[in-house]
């Protein structure tokens, strides 16, 4: 199994800079996105990411600081999806 450092070097080093919207729905105040990553290996490279608001120019499906990230990730099945649409339809931001 890889250790923690492994990992992180990995995905330091994939390049999400280069994807295709494969579907994306407005629901409330979130963008469902169906992502695909061709330089990610699990699940073929599709993610299912959910952001406030609209999509960030440059996607990135990692949490973090820097940028704008999703509020959540879901796994990328037929189920997963479903989720992710009944999250963001469920979601209640404050203002």
């Amino acid at each position: 199994a890889a250790t923690l450092p492994q990992v992180r070097e990995v995905i330091r080093q994939s390049d999400f800079s280069r994807y295709s919207i494969l579907e994306r729905e407005y629901i409330g105040q979130c963008t469902v996105a169906r992502i695909h990553y061709p330089a990610a290996s699990n699940y073929e490279g599709i993610k299912i990411l959910v952001f406030k608001g609209e999509l960030p120019t440059l996607i990135d499906p990692h949490f973090c600081e820097k940028h704008k990230s999703p509020i959540a990730r879901f796994e990328p099945t037929k189920d997963g999806w479903n989720m992710a649409l009944s999250f963001a339809a469920s979601v209640r931001f404050s203002a």
